[in-house]
């Protein structure tokens, strides 16, 4: 019934297939002004075909496999029917067997009624034959009577054996079909198992495939996310470096204002103080009564503070004169930066103290340092970590060079100029 809707399927898709192809044909002689009219019904018609000849293929690929179908299932039949014919006919071979034997053994007793008849006849004749032959006679048909008997033992045990053996035959075969019957159903058992087990494998298999791109799918979204956050994160780095040195920037800015700063206050209170010791020594030299104003006991401390920038290291210098003859106590304090600096200072310009803080040795200048101006006859080179001594010795600005490794240095005096207008270091 299957295969008979899928021709009739068939036949009517082909029905529709050339509908469909008369009417294009009819669509071709319609006029001109109907152009557009007639595309749009071809186009749905195309459409139309293009689905029915669609439907017509799986129609076909259906009528195929159900044709396939068709011709296993006749060759089974066909199988089935000859394996029925031949049980049949070894039915009937049995059945012709067993009336055969069955007669044969119905007709062993009218054998034996005919041997008794041929035995009374003989009883007959050997009571008309002569006594005298009597005993002979006997004795010949006791032995036919013995080798008949002997003939239809033998043909007895024949069809017996003959029986057996057909028995045994038919018994063994029947076996070898029963056998053969239970294999082909043990492996139709066995490819239905194999049928369900490759199902539900497929079935394990798709749930696993799903599984697994549901993972993929959700492994994709945590890289994206970790990606995500590692640009935020490198970002907000970036951000906070940004700003950690802008930071700097601006604290390294103040320190060099800070420093300027200080430069600054140390130069003006070594002017203050220097101008001051020149009143002073004005006043005594005049012999003048000393000033209100000069009474005044100054105390200056500058704090001191460890700043750490690119030209080197600032040194602390702390100076505290006090003087007898006067009433002022002063207390100076110095630093100075890059690779000269000021160790000791004279408040009354007597002499000073210079060190070479850098690895390298330093030329002094003849003249043209900042803050001051000092002019020697000769230049001079100061060595890594070495100290000098500059003092002035007497009113026409002798200055002697003291030196505290004296393989490198001379002890000498040397004419110079020194004119302080201001120190600033």
């Amino acid at each position: 019934l299957n295969i008979e809707k899928i021709i009739f399927k068939v036949v009517q898709m082909k029905f529709l297939a050339m509908h469909i192809t008369n009417q294009k044909l009819s669509f071709n002689i319609c006029p001109a002004s109907d152009h557009v009219c007639v595309c749009d019904r071809c186009v749905k018609k195309d459409t139309e075909l293009a689905s029915a000849q669609a439907r017509l293929r799986e129609a076909e690929v259906l009528l195929n496999s159900r044709e396939a179908a068709l011709n296993t299932a006749v060759s089974e039949r066909k199988a089935l029917e000859s394996t029925v014919t031949d049980l049949q006919l070894h039915i009937q071979e049995v059945q012709l067997d067993l009336h055969h034997h069955q007669s044969h053994f119905m007709q062993t007793p009218q054998f034996t009624g005919s041997m008794k008849d041929t035995w009374r006849r003989l009883e007959t004749r050997l009571v008309e034959v002569d006594s005298g032959c009597q005993m002979e006679y006997e004795f010949k048909l006791t032995a036919a009577l013995a080798d008949m008997r002997q003939q239809h033992d033998k043909q007895v045990r024949l069809y017996k054996d003959e029986m057996e053996q057909t028995y045994m035959a038919k018994v063994k075969r029947a076996s070898v079909l029963g056998d053969e019957q239970l294999f082909s159903e043990y492996a139709h058992e066995e490819l239905r198992e194999s049928t369900l087990r490759d199902e539900s494998l497929a079935a394990q298999i798709a749930s696993l495939q799903k599984e697994a791109r549901a993972w993929q799918d959700q492994i994709s979204e945590l890289e994206a996310a970790l990606s995500r956050e590692k640009d935020l994160s490198c970002r907000l780095l970036a951000e906070k470096e940004r700003e950690i040195a802008e930071i700097r920037a601006k604290m390294q800015q103040q320190l060099d204002e800070y420093e300027q700063l200080l430069d600054v206050k140390l130069a003006l209170d070594m002017e203050i103080n220097a101008y001051r010791k020149l009143l002073e020594g004005e006043e005594e030299r005049l012999k003048l009564s000393p000033s209100p104003s000069s009474r005044v006991t100054v105390s200056r401390a500058s704090s001191s503070r460890s700043v750490r920038t690119t030209r080197g290291k600032r040194k602390r210098v702390d100076v505290e004169e006090s003087e007898a003859s006067s009433s002022v106590s002063i207390a100076h304090s110095a630093s100075a930066t890059g690779s000269v600096c000021i160790d000791e200072l004279d408040v009354d310009g007597n002499f000073i103290r210079l060190h070479n803080n850098s690895d390298q040795s330093m030329s002094l200048p003849t003249s043209g340092m900042r803050g001051a101006q000092l002019s020697l006859s000769t230049k001079l080179t100061l060595l890594a970590n070495q100290n000098v001594l500059l003092l002035l010795t007497d009113a026409h600005n002798s200055i002697q060079l003291q030196s505290h490794s004296p393989n490198e240095w001379r002890s000498a005096t040397k004419s110079c100029e020194v004119q302080w207008s201001k120190m600033s270091i």
